[in-house]
């Protein structure tokens, strides 16, 4: 929700906003309407212009990088026959940078690149780009991405370093947005009737909602699991919620291994997800345990359950784990740790009367903190900053032209 709230915050400035974005596999507008390329609409006060590019995290990576580098050139197209006074591109991957690039060099128009993975060190972290000559490309595209643009945003506090460690930029061009935590849309809400997960009323339910892929490393869940399963313990369920590449796989490995307290549970509309999450006991934040996340990354899921007040349970270590053990507002546990991480699952259920406090505190930081509504005005004053400088330069080039030699 973050994107569709900057664009909404901009237009409610006055900005006429367009945006240009990719075809969703859930989303069947693109067939549906004559199977065309391009479909544009005005949605809440903004045009939306969605080029036919499939994705899904299901494709394989080279079928991603196909729609990745597609959607690239054809956003090109997009930018050139736009009249705009600034680009805004939001990374990953890092082929959004392409029709950025096109539209500086082209036309000379500035933009503001939002950096919410670093790319490429997230793909080679995982494993799935090991090519030397391509990581050096990478590498290089990912500086040149950074050095052109007028202004850049970083997710995370990792992200801001390792731009300015890398490209050497001013940090004052650099602002630090997190995800945030929608909490105009999510709510604390007494823990509902369990009408959307089927799982009885008297379990614990530790819920993660997210995509499960390769990066997401929920086979922590299902070997803190085995562990409690082992132990004979009863009363304790994890709910995964969402879809992805690694679901199917999760799903056979949890049926082979009898872990009947780990409940799949498929995708629901955002009108639905406050409800849902209000189901939950605890929210999961979990990632595979590579450095590259520990300071990288800025999960949406994480501010979601701190705006609902859900206590949260990291599995890795980094600026998460650091909040939640600042704030009071969940529990960390050690990365790579089954029994760890089983220990602090039952300790959780004998402290259930703790949750309350825990949710306060959540949501008093989600508010204090990290609300979108007012992180995101900052980021519009901070876009809009761009915009009045390039005006200054286009008045300024037209005093120049005028002056008597």
């Amino acid at each position: 929700m973050r994107g569709y709230n900057l664009v909404r915050t901009l237009a409610e400035r006055g900005h006429e906003v367009t945006v240009v974005c990719g075809h969703n596999w859930r989303d069947q507008s693109l067939q549906t309407e004559g199977r065309r390329w391009v479909i544009e609409r005005e949605v809440d006060g903004f045009r939306v212009v969605q080029i036919g590019v499939f994705y899904s995290n299901h494709q394989s990576f080279i079928n991603r990088l196909w729609s990745f580098f597609l959607f690239g050139f054809l956003a090109c197209w997009q930018v050139m026959r736009r009249r705009a006074d600034l680009i805004f591109a939001s990374s990953t991957p890092l082929t959004v940078s392409i029709p950025a690039l096109f539209g500086r060099v082209f036309k000379g128009t500035p933009y503001v690149f939002e950096v919410r993975d670093l790319w490429p060190d997230f793909p080679i972290a995982i494993g799935v780009i090991r090519n030397p000559l391509l990581k050096r490309i990478l590498y290089a595209w990912e500086w040149v991405a950074y050095k052109c643009a007028w202004r850049l945003v970083a997710l995370s506090p990792g992200i801001k370093d390792a731009i300015v460690r890398r490209a050497n930029i001013d940090p004052a061009r650099i602002v630090m947005v997190p995800n945030g935590s929608d909490t105009e849309n999510l709510r604390p809400l007494e823990r509902m009737s369990r009408t959307h997960l089927p799982i009885a009323e008297n379990l614990l339910a530790l819920g993660y909602a997210g995509t499960h892929g390769l990066a997401n490393g929920l086979d922590a869940v299902l070997d803190a699991a085995a562990v409690l399963k082992r132990r004979g313990v009863k009363g304790i369920v994890f709910v995964l919620i969402g879809d992805g590449r690694e679901k199917k796989r999760l799903m056979q490995r949890a049926a082979v291994e009898g872990l009947d307290q780990v409940c799949f549970v498929g995708l629901f509309n955002k009108l639905e997800y406050n409800h849902v999450l209000a189901e939950l006991d605890v929210g999961l934040q979990i990632l595979r345990n590579l450095p590259a996340f520990y300071y990288g990354t800025s999960p949406n899921k994480f501010f979601d359950y701190l705006a609902v007040g859900k206590p949260v349970l990291v599995n890795y270590p980094g600026w998460m784990s650091d909040l939640v053990s600042q704030y009071g507002c969940g529990v960390a546990v050690p990365a790579d740790n089954p029994e760890a991480f089983a220990d602090t699952v039952e300790k959780l259920y004998a402290e259930r009367h703790r949750f309350s406090e825990m949710g306060r505190a959540g949501r008093a930081l989600a508010e204090s903190q990290f609300s979108q509504r007012k992180i995101l005005i900052e980021l519009s004053e901070f876009i809009e900053e761009g915009r009045v400088k390039k005006e200054s330069q286009a008045a300024f080039g037209e005093s120049q032209a005028a002056a008597p030699n």
